[in-house]
């Protein structure tokens, strides 16, 4: 049975599940086709941002080169398929391809690696506006996908902390966060922080806190549950979601309410699987030409499919 929870109007900070349950078929070529890179996520980075790269071969990797010339051999060899990698300062700002050596062999990524900067450029907010707690507030700029946290002050003065999970983001260019109810009342001035350390501060606005006090709830929905009658899961099989009222040909086997949908584009949203060791989500335009480059190709080692 198809089970769809409501979704509640308030903003809050949600955690989307989908669980399948069922035997996966093999459908990932699993040959060891020697030192290869396959894709690496994500493909700009800055200084520090935790990366992974997928590939074959990689158990006695050495060395890893980002350009121009930057070596690190310094990372974490999870499998023959995976290496978790911080990202080095110094990669050149033309970006390039990435290099995974072995004591006798290398091999180059199939796509480059290019460098993000970000700049805040604004807010939703001007001078002389009072901002409620519980009310949402935009943030304007270029790269702002690499901003961690956003901080506040609560009511008592101490350091009050939104972090990126809560983040409704669209695109790279804008940020949306919810001001907690408990904020400061009077004049503060925001302070945004990126993976790289950088230090960004808004201009002093007037915050006050919001007028039933209390804090926002963290809401789990459930989106979709397996209830067994189902067979494999495979490309050829009908395990397949659209936005409600988008599933033309009846190809899906469950259609998402659009309030939950828009949700799930711009925040984080959880896939449980049993019942198999290869898998892999496709996220696309809904048109099988879709031409991913292997970003929204996630398989089994990805550390964004939990």
């Amino acid at each position: 049975m198809k089970k769809i929870f409501k979704y509640f109007g308030a903003f809050l900070t949600f955690v989307l599940t989908v669980a399948l349950t069922g035997c996966v078929e093999e459908t990932l070529d699993t040959a060891d086709v020697g030192l290869h890179i396959k894709v690496f996520f994500p493909t700009k980075v800055v200084e520090g941002q935790p990366m992974t790269i997928n590939g074959s071969g990689f158990a006695d990797a050495t060395e890893i080169e980002f350009p121009t010339g930057v070596k690190v051999t310094d990372f974490q060899i999870v499998s023959n398929d995976m290496i978790r990698v911080n990202a080095p300062a110094g990669i050149s700002a033309e970006g390039g391809k990435i290099i995974v050596r072995t004591s006798d062999d290398e091999v180059e990524s199939p796509l480059p690696i290019t460098v993000g900067s970000t700049v805040v450029t604004g807010c939703s907010a001007v001078e002389g506006e009072v901002v409620s707690g519980g009310s949402q507030m935009t943030i304007y700029g270029t790269d702002l996908e690499f901003i961690t946290r956003i901080e506040l002050v609560d009511k008592d003065g101490n350091p009050i902390f939104i972090e990126d999970e809560t983040f409704v983001r669209k695109g790279t260019s804008t940020i949306i966060f919810t001001v907690p109810k408990n904020v400061f009342d009077g004049e503060v001035e925001a302070k945004i922080y990126t993976v790289d350390g950088k230090v960004f501060v808004l201009p002093k606005l007037t915050y006050e806190p919001a007028s039933d006090g209390g804090y926002w709830d963290i809401q789990k929905i459930m989106i979709w549950e397996n209830d067994g009658s189902h067979g494999e899961i495979a490309w050829s099989s009908e395990y397949r979601f659209a936005k409600e009222g988008m599933d033309a040909n009846s190809e899906c086997i469950a259609e998402i309410p659009e309030a939950t949908w828009d949700i799930m584009k711009n925040g984080t949203f959880y896939i449980t699987i049993s019942g198999g060791d290869a898998y892999q989500i496709r996220v696309n335009t809904g048109w099988w030409s879709f031409d991913s480059n292997g970003e929204f190709d996630i398989h089994k080692g990805d550390e964004r499919l939990v």
